[in-house]
């Protein structure tokens, strides 16, 4: 496992993911992105959609999804449509109650974990804040993350989503100024530190971001954020850890490392020797 030293202790905030970090799921549950992507576009722009069947259209937001990362982005690019506008509607219709995503929980088709809550609350006791911030909407992580989900959203200081900020469509987490953004939603971004030629350097160091795709974490060395990836499960494929400085088998060995750093911090108070 990759792991660079890094003084825990002095974490306050972390930027946590959702998908394959808290909720794990399979190829099916993927697809089904897809599939709504193509009902909403289809709804949305009928004058676009017509043309094609709904399996080609699927067969488009794949492709979308293998090239852009985004189901949505092929779709703004052909046919100019407004990308958080499909987006938001797939993400909401499966967001909708007792839609795939509510179902997916009911059948256990989605597993959630009975021990994270209790390692999620010792990490609060600590003063430490845990802020969701997933490329999903804000809906979808509140959907996920709610009692009918892991049954955690209580938890968590923020919940934010791509829909969150007043952005372009394409300021995701592999741009940086997206989490510029999140930074300042959490009360957290400052201005420049330094001064002359150095002023171009931030110093976020007590920010972890946690996420499984490599890519998103490619700009937290851009802010001196310290970047931590869970391994996938329900894949089989071998993961990029090119940006992470910590790697974990899971999200809850991070946040014992965390727990274990701040306690060990609270017992060894800070001592000043006086010399008479």
């Amino acid at each position: 496992m990759k792991n660079y030293k890094h003084d825990f202790s002095s974490v306050n905030h972390v930027l946590l993911d959702v998908d394959h970090v808290i909720n794990h799921y399979g190829e099916e549950y993927a697809r089904q992105f897809s599939v709504a992507t193509a009902l909403s576009f289809r709804q949305l722009y009928p004058d676009f959609s017509a043309q094609f069947d709904i399996e080609e259209i699927i067969h488009m937001a794949v492709f979308s999804y293998q090239t852009t990362g985004k189901t949505t982005t092929w779709f703004a690019d052909k046919f100019g449509v407004d990308e958080l506008e499909l987006y938001r509607h797939h993400h909401d219709s499966l967001c909708e109650v007792g839609g795939y995503i509510t179902k997916q929980f009911e059948t256990g088709k989605i597993k959630t974990d009975p021990e994270l809550r209790r390692i999620i609350e010792l990490v609060n006791e600590t003063g430490v804040k845990i802020h969701a911030f997933t490329n999903g909407t804000e809906k979808y992580a509140h959907t996920v993350l709610a009692e009918s989900g892991h049954g955690i959203s209580d938890l968590f200081e923020t919940i934010m989503g791509m829909d969150s900020f007043e952005n372009s469509c394409d300021r995701d987490k592999r741009h940086g100024a997206h989490i510029v953004d999140a930074l300042r939603q959490i009360g957290r971004f400052e201005n420049w530190v330094g001064v002359g030629k150095t002023a171009k350097t931030f110093d976020y160091s007590d920010v972890v971001m946690v996420d499984d795709t490599s890519c998103n974490l490619r700009a937290c060395g851009i802010f001196n954020i310290h970047a931590v990836m869970p391994l996938r499960k329900n894949t089989n494929n071998e993961q990029d850890t090119r940006y992470a400085n910590t790697v974990v088998k899971d999200v809850k060995d991070f946040f014992k490392l965390l727990v274990d750093a701040k306690k060990s911090n609270i017992a060894k108070p800070n001592l000043k020797l006086f010399v008479t």
